[in-house]
Order: C-alpha cells, then structure tokens, then sequence
C-alpha cells in the first residue's frame, strides 16, 4: 500500500460483511445476488463463518448469521479506498434487494 495525497491506494482489497437471513435460505440465493450484482471490481468471495443458535439466546433460532469475506481489483489501476468502498456498497445492496429476509449485522 502507498500514499497518495490523503488518499490509502491499494492493490487488492477486501471488505467483509455479516449477514443475518432466515435459516431456511440457501447459500446458493446469496450466491445469485451476488453474482447479479455484475460488480466489475468483484474479483472473488467466500463464505468464512456460519453461526446458528438452535437455543435462541444470541440468534433467534429460525434466523442464522452468516460473514462473507469480497476481494476487490482493478487490473488496469490501482483502487482507491472510496473506489472499493463503492463497489462493495453496490454488492451489499444487491444482496438487500434480492435476498428476502436479509439484514447486515
């Protein structure tokens, strides 16, 4: 990473977000929306964390939390933090919009 002017400029970058959804929702939904997204930055994405509490004290018990980890690139350029900022705010929202039940936590 190196400075230019107030700006961080990075090469690749990752942002994470927790979800939580309905237990019955398929991985493969969070998946398709992301994927709608077609977000051009979006160069990878894995889930890292699933957590579910059939007890109902931390999560209610028909809801899970599930984390996602984005890698974000430009190959032509490299990206500032308000660039890969953007583009994972256009990737959560595709994921509020198509997603029933979704909520980031």
């Amino acid at each position: 990473a190196s400075l230019v002017g107030s700006e961080m400029c990075i090469r690749d970058s990752s942002r994470d977000a927790a979800m939580e959804l309905p237990l019955s929702t398929p991985n493969a939904d969070i998946v398709k929306a992301i994927e709608a997204a077609r977000e051009k930055l979006l160069v990878s994405y894995s889930c890292f964390d699933v957590f579910t509490d059939p007890s109902g004290e931390k999560l209610p018990a028909d809801r899970k939390s599930i984390a996602y980890t984005f890698l974000y690139r430009d190959p032509a350029k490299t990206l500032t933090a308000a660039e890969v900022d953007a583009a994972h705010q256009r990737v959560l929202k595709a994921l509020a919009d198509k997603v029933k039940g979704l909520s980031f936590r």
